[in-house]
């Protein structure tokens, strides 16, 4: 009987978990409905109150008259004030006005008129106006009519003593209030007869309604007491995934019987008894016959009538398992696809690379040797129909590579500006015979030593300026690099291959990167290749962590473009130019604050000022630096902006406080735009990047010390 009971509470976990927002909303309805019924009592009211007016005034009963007149002025005006705001006070008054009208009217009239009969009534309008759960409300309204009561049967005569009347009129009077009571309560009885009947058919409906959504949920849904760990309810899609009869053969079962390992395993246990916690993921479900299936388990906590229950969702994802499994098996034969046709492309481009090298070498001597002009024709053909197979070639073997996952980029050491006038020396004569200008916009800031993948960086360019060649007719291809940002250890560097040929429409624009695709076929015709450089070139541009990009508009030119960031080669003796600096002059009994926490640019930095016989004083962060500076004078201070304990912004800020005038040259690896002035609007006075040129630091130092330089 009490599983029963319980069961019923459970017909739908919407119910528990909605029960704030539902009692919410049944307030709202239950408030419209109070007014709505109030509203239809005070009419009552004030058609009763003025009928006895006018009976009174007929009859010349001038206290009856004024009593009821009063009254129904009263009731009248509370119509201003029914709203939510006001309602509460609304209420009272009129339950107040009534009681002590009919108190008067039967002190006035007497008893035996039966004016108390209307405080019957009160008492089953109270129903109408006040909501069950206003219990105080509903006391105070009861307590006011029993005073009423009591007032009339222990004050009020009678017999009327202050306005007499005859017997007949009593008579009239006490049918007349008894008819209108009577009549005020079937009618009111009626509403409450059938609005009582609305609720019922409407909960009915709505509990059918529930129960609809609880029983075609394709989860097999459980109400577990946590105390206990018994089912409590389940739905009918629960009966149909665990294989029995009907509800009954689970229901004060213990949770753990659908579930495989449940006691073996502690982290299963524990998500079932905490009484708090919500969770979700994969179980193992077993069913009564004994199978067992992968289930998505949800767990959700709730309180009911202060016990503690848990709702557990259960899906069967057979088929998602089995599609998974599937799905794995699909992809390690395709990736091992992959590796047999990339070994097979690897082995077949090595081993023609080896008798197409044997035929560009032996056209290479042929050409070399006296030959008739229709024979050097044909060599130069042969050259050149060889060196085109072996790039093709070549590019095969690169994207065998890298499908792979076989390609690493070196790091060797080379200057970006040597590198970039060794790629126009190469395409040089190519531009000059086709009439195109080939434009390169290189920033001074690269004439520098990084760290990189020299000859995959040049494949890219390479690939690159070859397509703009390769697609313009007409105007100019430019090459542009520039370092956009950077710090101590490395640079971010864009690179940009812009031309006038016959661009590329947007269509276009989202395949040209994937393997073996050009714009269109008539391209591949037109101008050939395999269309794999710009899929290679993409590929070694992600592995510097870059994106290769495209701007382009048909018939307008292309853009492509892509940002890398190449680690830094300090100290590299080439970046020292010997014969510049046989020629600086020494900077004599010259003293300077190096700031510097990195030992080895200490070092370099040391041996170069004192070869030109410069004094140098040596800190290792912000905070030695102030101390010296504060014992000590000195000609220059070079302040690195990267420092333990106090960077060289806040060096610098506390310096110029108390001298704007020393020369402060900032030491620095960084790179970001407009870095001149906004070192200068900080303090310092100039700034030195690194690494370093000797002649560079020489001038400056030279500069600000006002000292003779020869450079």
């Amino acid at each position: 009987m009490q599983t029963d009971k319980i069961n019923s509470f459970f017909i739908q976990p919407v119910r528990f978990f909605a029960k704030g927002k539902k009692n919410a909303a049944t307030n709202i309805l239950s408030r419209s409905q109070l007014i709505k019924n109030f509203k239809i009592l005070r009419n009552f009211a004030i058609f009763i109150l003025l009928a006895n007016s006018v009976s009174n005034y007929i009859l010349n009963y001038s206290y009856s008259f004024f009593v009821t007149a009063l009254a129904a002025i009263i009731v009248i005006c509370t119509t201003y004030f029914i709203n939510d705001k006001f309602f509460k006070a609304v209420r009272y008054l009129f339950v107040c006005t009534i009681c002590v009208s009919i108190c008067t009217i039967s002190y006035v009239e007497g008893i035996v008129t039966g004016g108390y009969l209307f405080l019957f009534v009160l008492l089953i309008i109270t129903a109408f106006i006040f909501d069950f759960e206003e219990s105080k409300a509903l006391i105070i309204s009861y307590i006011t009519i029993l005073a009423s009561f009591l007032f009339i049967f222990t004050i009020a005569p009678l017999h009327s003593i202050i306005q007499p009347l005859n017997e007949i009129t009593e008579k009239s009077f006490f049918i007349g209030n008894l008819f209108c009571a009577a009549i005020i309560t079937c009618i009111l009885s009626f509403i409450l007869l059938r609005h009582n009947f609305k609720n019922s058919k409407f909960l009915v409906e709505k509990q059918q309604f529930l129960d609809a959504i609880y029983n075609t949920s394709l989860d097999g849904v459980f109400i577990v007491e946590v105390n206990t760990m018994r089912i409590k309810d389940c739905n009918s899609q629960s009966i149909k995934l665990f294989d029995v009869k009907d509800k009954t053969f689970v229901l004060n079962k213990p949770i753990s019987s659908l579930f495989k390992d449940f006691g073996s395993n502690d982290k299963i246990s524990e998500i079932f008894e905490n009484k708090k916690e919500s969770w979700q993921g994969d179980i193992t479900c077993c069913t009564t016959n004994g199978l067992e299936f992968p289930g998505y388990v949800s767990i959700v906590p709730f309180i009911y009538g202060e016990i503690a229950f848990k709702k557990i969702n259960i899906l069967d994802i057979s088929d998602i398992k089995k599609a998974q499994a599937e799905l794995l098996i699909a992809k390690e034969k395709a990736e091992n696809a992959i590796k047999i046709k990339s070994t097979f492309l690897s082995n077949m481009s090595h081993e023609l690379r080896t008798p197409l090298n044997g035929i560009i070498g032996t056209a290479n001597l042929l050409l070399d040797e006296a030959s008739m002009p229709e024979q050097k024709e044909h060599f130069n053909l042969l050259k050149y129909s060889s060196e085109h197979m072996l790039n093709l070639i070549n590019d095969v073997l690169d994207f065998s590579k890298i499908e792979a996952d076989k390609m690493i980029l070196e790091k060797t050491s080379f200057n970006l500006k040597d590198f970039f006038i060794k790629i126009q020396s190469l395409f040089a004569g190519q531009f000059v015979n086709k009439g195109l200008l080939l434009e390169l916009l290189i920033d001074e800031k690269l004439n520098r030593y990084f760290l990189g993948d020299e000859t995959r960086l040049s494949q890219v360019l390479n690939n690159l300026i070859t397509n703009a060649f390769k697609f313009t007719e007409n105007g100019k291809v430019v090459v542009t690099a520039k370092m956009i940002g950077g710090n101590s250890k490395n640079a971010s560097i864009y690179f940009s291959v812009k031309d006038s040929g016959i661009g590329i429409s947007e269509k276009q624009q989202k395949i040209i990167f994937h393997s073996f695709t050009q714009g269109d076929t008539t391209t591949t015709r037109k101008f050939g290749g395999t269309g794999l450089g710009l899929s290679i070139s993409k590929n070694i541009v992600e592995l510097y962590k870059g994106q290769l990009e495209v701007e382009s508009k048909k018939g307008e030119g292309s853009n492509f473009y892509f940002t890398i960031e190449l680690d830094l080669q300090l100290n590299n003796k080439n970046f020292v130019n010997e014969n510049v600096m046989s020629t600086l002059t020494s900077l004599t009994n010259l003293k300077v604050l190096i700031a510097e926490d990195n030992k080895i640019n200490m070092m370099v930095a040391r041996k170069f000022l004192r070869k030109w016989n410069i004094i140098p004083s040596e800190a290792l962060n912000g905070i030695e630096a102030l101390n010296k500076f504060k014992e000590e004078e000195f000609d220059v201070l070079l302040i690195d902006l990267e420092m333990p304990e106090m960077d060289g912004y806040e060096t610098i800020n506390i310096i110029r406080k108390t001298n704007e005038a020393i020369p402060v040259i900032a030491f620095t690896a960084a790179v970001y735009d407009n870095m001149h002035a906004d070192l200068i609007s900080k303090g310092f006075t100039d700034y030195i990047q690194k690494p370093f040129r000797p002649e560079d630091l020489h001038r400056k130092l030279a500069k600000y010390t006002a000292k003779e330089c020869s450079l």
